[in-house]
């Protein structure tokens, strides 16, 4: 890893057509202004290997996707305390906390 030292609006060179900049220094942080091709996807480390998506239709379906599974992952939880109940072979009480009348 090359580690330099840059003050406020010098910059670092990378290959022929990436630029970085200092643009603002600040007590705890650094703001810094990236030039690349438009090719070059450029992120923040924390979204890097998150999925991106540049068409609003892929990201509206996904959302679905999200939405439909969270729906049948609820459908899925109230049918497990359904199997709980006596017509799968366990007694009343253990459901309702009442005996069953005979």
């Amino acid at each position: 890893m090359l580690v330099l030292t840059r003050k406020n609006s010098e910059m670092i060179q990378i290959g022929n057509n990436i630029v970085i900049k200092v643009v603002e220094l600040g007590s705890r942080w650094v703001k810094i202004g990236i030039e690349a091709p438009d090719d070059v996807r450029i992120l923040r480390a924390e979204l890097f290997g998150t999925p991106t998506s540049d068409h609003p239709l892929e990201a509206f379906l996904k959302q679905r996707r999200r939405e439909k599974q969270a729906e049948i992952e609820s459908h899925l939880s109230r049918e497990s305390l359904a199997d709980r109940s006596p017509r799968f072979g366990r007694p009343l009480t253990a459901v309702t906390g009442q005996t069953p009348a005979t």
